[in-house]
């Protein structure tokens, strides 16, 4: 008993340790949660949760998807862009208060990357810089 108790506390302080040092938000896809430098964020609301968990599971979300997922039905093309957009940047804002870093920066949280086949696809990404998934 001794000896697996020990175990298991060396085993939480080499989990800890990787976590804390990380410079990188853990996203853990079983409870949805995410965790930097062993603080649990609670700054995302619902859809931001969504948005980054996709992701995550899915290595990237289309900007058609994206649009589908925070516009109305009813919305026009130009308006469910700007919701996007809208979007991107509020959440964008968020990740750089978490990362403590200067709004005016040029920092690529959120990749936007193109369809190989298809140029004018385009699709977003967690840039791996920032994001590790667990």
């Amino acid at each position: 008993n001794f000896f697996i108790s020990g175990v298991a506390l060396f085993i939480l302080y080499i989990l800890s340790r990787e976590l804390k040092l990380d410079s990188r938000i853990v996203v853990r896809l079983r409870n949805r949660s995410f965790i930097y430098k062993l603080r649990r964020l609670k700054i995302f609301d619902q859809q931001e949760i969504n948005f980054l968990v996709h992701l995550a599971e899915f290595n990237q979300i289309t900007f058609q998807d994206l649009e589908d997922t925070i516009s109305s039905d009813n919305d026009s093309s130009v308006t469910r862009s700007k919701n996007r957009e809208k979007f991107i940047r509020s959440l964008t804002s968020k990740l750089i208060g978490v990362f403590n870093l200067e709004h005016d920066r040029e920092v690529n949280l959120i990749l936007i990357r193109a369809n190989p086949q298809d140029k004018r696809l385009k699709y977003y990404v967690l840039n791996s810089e920032y994001f590790k998934i667990m």
